[in-house]
């Protein structure tokens, strides 16, 4: 079976996270389309990670098994 892990919010302020997980990661992968489109609205949702960013203002990435 295959498959990839896809980076969909990295956050403006955050470029050293896309960094590392750009020279880690096997086969990196992601677009700032789904961050757009993740941020806009139109697809609705929330993540667990929301809570550590708001309030605990903590970077992150979110990824989704594509």
């Amino acid at each position: 079976m295959w498959y990839t892990m896809f980076c969909f919010v990295a956050g403006p302020e955050n470029p050293w996270l896309v960094s590392i997980y750009g020279k880690h990661a096997p086969h990196p992968f992601g677009s700032v389309v789904g961050e757009e489109i993740f941020q806009s609205g139109i697809v609705p949702g929330d993540t667990d990670f929301r809570i550590y960013r708001d309030y605990g203002g903590l970077p992150g990435k979110i990824f989704s098994v594509v």
